[in-house]
């Protein structure tokens, strides 16, 4: 197979560098399906991209079981530090992607609990109900108790 991109190759390399580290182990279990909505690249390049990591030693493969069955995969590079900065330097830009976070935690919290107050309200409909009776496909006849 041929070579693919530099930036095709890194997100399949950042996508297995991610899993294992979320994982805590050295081996995970992947389908290519998983990766492929991950990575939004077609299954051909993912295949491509997985040749060139594995002829570059840092990946391989510990099980290939079948077709549409999750392979092993054991992602071997290591971690790279010519890249990393003391952490004296990075406080600001640290600083500032905490405060990202907090703000986008803050926001979810909101959107969590607008869902938990929709569906609230939608079971105590539910629970007002004596029975449904379907008509056709398209048409249902809902019963309810009168509210008082």
């Amino acid at each position: 197979m041929g070579k693919v991109k530099e930036n095709t190759l890194r997100k399949v390399e950042d996508f297995f560098s991610r899993e294992t580290t979320m994982r805590g182990g050295e081996d995970i279990q992947v389908t290519l399906e998983d990766l492929r909505r991950e990575t939004q690249l077609s299954l051909v390049t993912i295949y491509k991209a997985i040749d060139d990591l594995i002829q570059a030693g840092k990946l391989s493969v510990q099980d290939t079981g079948s077709r549409r069955s999750p392979k092993i995969y054991r992602y071997m590079a290591a971690p790279n530090h010519e890249g990393v900065r003391p952490v004296a330097t990075d406080i600001p830009g640290l600083a500032k992607a905490l405060e990202e976070l907090v703000h986008e935690l803050a926001v979810k919290d909101q959107v969590i609990e607008s869902l938990r107050a929709k569906l609230s309200a939608l079971e105590s409909q539910e629970a007002q109900v004596l029975y449904r009776l379907r008509v056709s496909e398209d048409t249902e006849v809902i019963v309810r108790k009168k509210g008082l």
